[in-house]
């Protein structure tokens, strides 16, 4: 199945599996992963997916030849610690080791 570039309903991830990988990749396979967005909240009209999942699916068809298999994406994710550092141009702080006391 492809990815319509004119539809706006794309399948989602069930929230189970949202970051989980797999320990082996099941094949060879061409995956892309990006996150893009503003450290301010933006005030995002209805269907604000749509207009980017089609830019995203245009630019993968003018790199490849053919329209994506499947596009994960939506509005509400959030950077690790480390892209959250890079952005602000910091260090990453020192997370809590397992026993409770911060490393470093």
């Amino acid at each position: 199945m492809n990815v319509n570039p004119e539809s706006n309903r794309l399948s989602e991830a069930p929230a189970a599996l949202d970051g989980a990988r797999p320990a082996e990749p099941p094949g060879p396979q061409t995956v892309w992963r990006c996150k893009i967005g503003n450290l301010a909240i933006l005030n995002l009209p209805d269907g604000a997916d749509a207009p980017m999942r089609r830019a995203i699916n245009a630019a993968f068809y003018d790199l490849t030849g053919q329209y994506a298999q499947f596009i994960f994406s939506g509005w509400g994710s959030y950077l690790t610690e480390g892209e959250l550092a890079v952005v602000q141009d910091r260090e990453p702080a020192a997370l809590p080791s397992p026993g409770g006391e911060p490393n470093g």
